[in-house]
């Protein structure tokens, strides 16, 4: 009856040794290696994005280069979740989305991302803060960007963007007339 095992039990010991090999040194340092590759990857990308930018602006390269930027910093942060440059990487893919593609509603919903998947890192407090400047000033969806300028009061009151936020939220969604004359009064 033993003998029936000895199959299923060299079978598991094979796995398990496969499984220890898996996380030797060696398969860290290739793992470690590949984060720095992709990192210098990524790197290349912006400089030649800025590089375009700075000698031809107009260049209808820029969208697609923009948005192969974002798939790098979005499949980092994917891949790498646990390294310490994936908040950064998420952050830089929701800002390049708003700043530099105008697809805002992708852009919150990564600056979203940011908040929830790293919510100690500094990104998702100016992500939050991101979240209503970008629902206000380029969307015009003046009420979303007040609660979310409060949520961010509340969340975040002793940040270095409260007092931004503060008047933000006292002055989103007014005319320039009504704000000149309340400071007048």
């Amino acid at each position: 009856m033993i003998n029936r095992f000895i199959p299923l039990l060299t079978l598991a010991f094979t796995f398990a040794v496969f499984i220890i090999a898996a996380c030797s040194p060696e398969s860290s340092a290739e793992e470690l290696e590949s984060v720095e590759k992709k990192l210098q990857e990524i790197r290349q990308n912006e400089q030649r994005l800025m590089d375009l930018i700075q000698n031809n602006p107009q260049s209808p390269d820029f969208n697609v280069r923009a948005i192969r930027l974002v798939e790098d910093y979005r499949i980092f942060a994917d891949r790498y979740s646990d390294h310490e440059e994936a908040p950064e990487m998420l952050f830089r893919a929701a800002n390049l989305r708003a700043d530099g593609l105008n697809e805002y509603n992708k852009a919150i919903s990564m600056f979203r991302r940011v908040i929830n998947e790293f919510p100690e890192s500094d990104h998702a407090m100016r992500s939050l803060f991101l979240i209503a400047y970008t629902q206000g000033e380029l969307i015009g969806d003046h009420d979303a960007a007040r609660k979310t300028y409060q949520e961010f009061l509340d969340k975040y009151p002793e940040s270095e963007l409260a007092e931004s936020a503060a008047q933000m939220l006292e002055f989103t969604g007014r005319d320039l007339e009504s704000i000149i004359n309340q400071q007048l009064d």
